[in-house]
């Protein structure tokens, strides 16, 4: 699940951020009893560049927490609405 916030609007331009949870699995081949599963939660801040009313490109900073690790993560993508 994730949930983004983005009350900062300047013309095409939205700042905001994002919260998200969920569950995961991690195998691994061959290693008997290292498989791992469990909950992960996150969040930080996302930017967006809005190109229509449907189509925007995204970046987002934050962190996560997985496996009993903060892991740091960044992305850039294309939002379709």
């Amino acid at each position: 699940l994730e949930l983004d916030v983005l009350p900062v609007a300047a013309g095409p331009f939205h700042a905001g951020v994002y919260g998200q949870a969920g569950l995961s699995a991690r195998f691994e081949d061959g290693l008997a009893g290292e498989d791992k599963s469990g909950v992960f939660f996150g969040g930080g801040g996302l930017l967006q560049l809005e190109w229509t009313t449907r189509l925007a490109v995204s970046a987002r900073a934050g962190v996560t927490r997985l496996y009993d690790q903060m892991v740091a993560d960044f992305g850039v993508g294309l939002s379709i609405y």
